[in-house]
C-alpha cells in the first residue's frame, strides 16, 4: 500500500562552490516519509546515477567511490523516527571526506504531513506488493515470489512458505500458506498485520499428458501434417551418401542383426510423400538429472509412419520413421498447441523391421540411453485397420 505524502520544501543555498571536485546531490535525492503519526520516519534515498557523475568528474577508483556512496547519510535529529504531522525537521549531511571529493547540497527541510493515524495491512495488500510466479506442471510446479513494495518498511518483511517441502509439488487446487513476520523496523513505525498468512491459489497450469485419452480426430490430423512437414525436411537435407536404413532382422534364437543401408533422396521421394501413420504413444516417464541429479518427470508424444518402399526388386513393407514430440500438456482438458520446427525434433531413424515400436523397444530404447530413466507408463492409440 502506497501513501502519497506531501512534502512542503524549503530550500536556501548553503554553498556556491563550485569545482572540479565538489559535486551537488541535489539532482540524486528522493525524501520518503514512513510510519503513523507520532512514530513517523524521514528516509533520504540517493539515486546510483551519482555514480555516473563521480566517474565524470573525479580520479576515484571504483573502490573509493563505492565507498563514498555508501558514506553519504542524513540525520533529521532527535525526532528521527518519532515523527508527528505539523513537524518541521532538516536534514543534515554526513559523508566520508577522505577522498577530496566535496558533496553539497541545498537545505533539505521539510514540514512532515500525511501520516496516517494507524497502518493495518490486509491479505489483499500485502498480494498486491508480491510478485509471484508459478512455474512447472501441474503436480511438480514451484513458487517464487518477490516482495516489490515501494515501501521500504512493507519490504522488509520476513515472508516464507509455511510447508516449503510442498515447493515443487504444487498441483492445480492447492492452496500455497505464505507466513508474514514484522521487521523491527515495521513495528517501530507503529504498522500492523491484519493477519500473519497470505494464501495463494495454484491455477492454471499446464498439465501433463500421460494417457492417450484425451488426443482427438484433430490432433491426429495436426500429428499427420508435422510427420509430412518432417519429412519433406528430412529430404531436403540429405547427406551426399544418402538417407540413412537401417535394415533390421530377428534370427530364431533371438539375436538381432543389422545393416546400415544409404539410399537417393530420388529413390526415397516417392514411399516419404505418402506415409501412413500407425500408432501414436504417449510414454510416461521419471528419472534423474544428469545436471544437478534431482528427479524429474516427464511425458514423450511417439507418432510412428509406416512406408512401403521397392527398390531393386527388394520390397520393403515394414520400413517405419518414430517422430518424437516432447512435453506434451493439456489445458482445460485439451491438448495444447504445440510449436513444432521440423528441424529440431528427435527422431531414431528409419527402421525396416516387422512390427512397430512396441512396448518391449521402447524399453530397450530406455536401457541404451538413459540407466537413471523408468517409464512408468505406455499408451498407444493404434490406427490400423484391423
Amino acid at each position: 500500500m502506497k501513501k502519497i505524502l506531501t512534502l512542503i520544501l524549503f530550500l536556501s543555498v548553503l554553498s556556491g562552490c563550485s569545482s572540479s571536485s565538489t559535486i551537488s546531490l541535489d539532482d540524486y535525492l528522493d525524501v520518503q516519509l514512513f510510519g503513523i503519526n507520532s512514530k513517523g520516519k524521514a528516509v533520504v534515498e540517493v539515486n546510483p546515477d551519482l555514480m555516473d557523475e563521480l566517474a565524470e568528474k573525479t580520479d576515484l577508483s571504483l573502490y573509493q567511490m563505492n565507498e563514498l556512496f555508501d558514506s553519504i547519510a542524513f540525520d533529521f535529529g532527535d525526532k528521527q523516527s518519532t515523527l508527528e504531522n505539523g513537524d518541521l525537521i532538516e536534514a543534515k549531511l554526513a559523508y566520508n571526506t577522505e577522498f577530496g571529493v566535496k558533496l553539497v547540497m541545498e537545505s533539505l527541510s521539510l514540514e512532515v504531513m500525511g501520516l496516517p493515524e494507524s497502518m493495518v495491512l490486509s491479505q489483499e495488500d500485502l498480494l498486491n506488493d508480491l510478485q509471484t510466479d508459478i512455474i512447472g506442471y501441474s503436480g511438480s510446479a514451484s513458487l517464487n515470489f518477490n516482495n516489490i513494495s515501494e515501501n521500504k518498511l512493507i519490504r522488509s518483511l520476513n515472508i516464507e512458505m509455511a510447508s516449503p517441502e510442498d515447493n515443487g509439488k504444487l498441483a492445480n487446487g492447492d492452496r500455497v500458506v505464505l507466513e508474514v513476520r514484522p521487521s523491527v523496523a515495521f513495528e517501530e513505525a507503529g504498522y500492523e498485520l491484519k493477519s500473519d498468512t497470505v494464501e495463494i491459489l495454484v491455477a492454471d497450469l499446464p498439465v501433463l499428458m500421460t494417457t492417450t485419452e484425451y488426443i482427438t480426430q484433430d490432433d491426429l490430423v495436426r500429428f499427420y501434417e508435422m510427420g509430412l512437414d518432417f519429412f519433406e525436411n528430412r529430404l531436403n537435407n540429405v547427406e551426399e551418401e544418402g538417407l540413412p536404413i537401417e535394415d533390421f532382422d530377428i534370427k530364431p534364437q533371438g539375436l538381432k542383426t543389422t545393416e546400415m543401408r544409404y539410399y537417393s533422396v530420388e529413390e526415397l521421394r516417392e514411399a516419404l510423400s505418402n506415409p501412413v501413420m500407425t500408432h501414436v504413444s504417449v510414454i510416461h516417464q521419471k528419472g534423474r538429472s544428469g545436471w544437478d541429479g534431482t528427479d524429474y518427470e516427464s511425458v514423450s508424444l511417439h507418432l510412428t509412419f509406416h512406408f512401403d518402399f521397392l527398390y531393386d526388386g527388394l520390397e520393403m513393407r515394414h520400413l517405419q520413421e518414430m517422430l518424437v514430440l516432447q512435453g506434451p500438456v493439456m489445458k482445460q482438458g485439451k491438448l495444447e498447441e504445440m510449436d513444432f520446427n521440423p528441424e529440431y525434433y528427435v527422431n531414431s531413424g528409419f527402421i525396416n523391421r516387422s512390427g512397430y515400436y512396441h512396448d518391449v523397444y521402447f524399453r530397450e530404447l530406455k536401457s541404451q540411453f538413459n540407466e537413471n530413466l523408468e517409464i512408468l507408463e505406455i499408451d498407444t492409440i493404434s490406427l490400423l485397420l484391423d
